[in-house]
């Protein structure tokens, strides 16, 4: 249903994200007990969609921010616990993450070349820290759309984790989304 969004934005495909979603959440973390990332705000992504079209400007803008928010303050998380201090956090992180598991080839490459992966967790401590500059400025968000996509790629390659339903954000960083969404959303509600 969010792909169905881009074409045929209407209140109706909006209602349908948000009981998917619903669905989606309850019966994973029903069924599997997962109790570790919770992001079932991911949820704000339809907002936009349900309400008049006097509010879908500042709707959209408001779960932009919210997504500015989740990934600024995961960068505040590592400063904050001083992760960046430790030389060797990131490969442990790993290891821990594959005690009983098999590793990913690269999970296993990072897990031996520590100062790399002690590189790569700055980095991502930094990248995630410069959606700071979004709540500011636009002109980053063609960036803020990349990196939201290779960390949710990578995610699932080296650690093994699926975030795909965070891909969702991702429509609010293009800049042309908001166009799109918007003409498609004017046809149903004219």
């Amino acid at each position: 249903s969010t792909l169905a969004l881009l074409f045929f934005s209407s209140r109706f495909f909006a209602f349908l994200g948000v009981v998917a979603f619903s669905i989606y959440y309850i019966s994973f973390h029903s069924v599997f007990m997962h109790h570790g990332h919770s992001m079932v705000a991911i949820i704000f992504a339809f907002v936009p969609l349900l309400f008049k079209t006097q509010y879908f400007d500042l709707l959209f803008e408001a779960v932009r921010y919210y997504a500015l928010f989740v990934y600024a303050s995961s960068g505040m998380y590592k400063l904050f616990r001083l992760e960046f201090l430790q030389y060797d956090y990131f490969s442990k992180l790993l290891e821990g993450q594959f005690y009983s598991l098999q590793p990913t080839f690269l999970a296993s490459y990072l897990i031996e070349h520590v100062s790399l992966a002690c590189f790569f967790w700055i980095f991502l401590m930094l990248a995630q820290l410069s959606f700071f500059g979004g709540f500011f400025t636009k002109r980053l968000d063609k960036w803020y759309a990349l990196f939201i996509f290779l960390f949710h790629l990578l995610s699932n390659f080296i650690m093994n984790l699926q975030f795909f339903e965070l891909y969702v954000f991702l429509l609010f960083f293009l800049p042309s989304t908001l166009t799109i969404i918007k003409k498609q959303f004017l046809k149903f509600v004219s």
